[in-house]
């Protein structure tokens, strides 16, 4: 794929996961129906912190970003969490919408080289990522 397919694959499933999400009320996306207690918003929310944290690693080409990188999956995920718990749900819509417009002007800003490949890490070396 070449950086062009790359971005119009994330804009095309970014709009289908859009559409799931829309499909869900407001009131059902506050239920804490998941195991854990967490809400529809609050899994938007997670999915945010990780697209976010992505757009950080895009702006200064370092991996990882936050320190909860070093913490055990499930850790992780409860860090996040507890994080984004107070968030209300307007706050969720307006940070995905921030988040993913800056991850996709992050996307923009990579050379053709550092998309084209499907190693991970000739990505990282062709687009001058490097670690902490």
């Amino acid at each position: 794929m070449n950086k062009r397919e790359v971005i119009s694959s994330i804009k095309t499933e970014r709009a289908r996961w859009n559409a799931l999400v829309a499909q869900v009320d407001d009131d059902r996306m506050l239920q804490p129906e998941v195991d854990g207690g967490w809400s529809g918003k609050d899994i938007v929310a997670h999915v945010i912190w990780y697209e976010r944290e992505m757009v950080g690693m895009l702006k200064s080409r370092v991996l990882p970003g936050s320190n909860l990188w070093a913490l055990p999956v499930h850790e992780r995920n409860a860090a996040v969490h507890e994080e984004i718990n107070d968030l209300t749900l307007q706050e969720v819509r307006a940070w995905d919408d921030r988040t993913f417009a800056a991850l996709i002007d992050q996307l923009e800003l990579l050379p053709e080289e550092g998309t084209s490949t499907p190693r991970t890490s000739s990505v990282c070396l062709s687009s001058g990522f490097r670690g902490r």
